[in-house]
């Protein structure tokens, strides 16, 4: 089967416009998102290893970064929508006790909560995510 000259036309336009269009549609989930980042300590102390989420406080869809050595960040591909958010912290210690478990000897480390309960899920900690962020977010802890 032949093509025309004008639907090998056709088709070469819509492959070029398809071409500015795609890169745009990549990008548009990261729309609106700004990188953040600060530090976590608990009793005056960096937070070794731990969790940090950000939950919306109207809609959208909450995100989480890896806190080490007291320090978390998220990248614009993660970031956060200007706006308000509950800040929940966790993480976890040994407490030095072993328990039964899928260890070797029958045994694991038991591991509990590092960080009080109002701190994680029962948060009632909020940032005001401003656009752009100035400042690394700061969050000191305490019993």
């Amino acid at each position: 089967m032949l093509l025309s000259r004008s639907t090998i036309r056709h088709v070469g336009i819509v492959f070029s416009l398809g071409l500015f269009v795609l890169p745009g549609c990549a990008n548009s989930k990261n729309a609106g998102k700004l990188p953040v980042s600060g530090t976590v300590n608990f009793q005056g102390q960096p937070v070794i290893d731990g969790t940090i989420t950000f939950l919306p406080m109207t809609t959208g869809n909450s995100t989480s970064a890896t806190i080490h050595d007291g320090l978390f960040e998220l990248f614009q591909a993660r970031g956060l929508i200007p706006g308000e958010y509950r800040v929940e912290i966790s993480a976890s210690k040994k407490t030095g006790k072993k328990i039964p478990g899928m260890g070797p000897d029958g045994t694991v480390d038991e591991i509990v909560e590092a960080i009080p309960e109002k701190y994680n899920h029962k948060s009632e900690l909020t940032v005001d995510f401003v656009s752009p962020q100035k400042t690394p977010l700061k969050f000191d802890l305490t019993d």
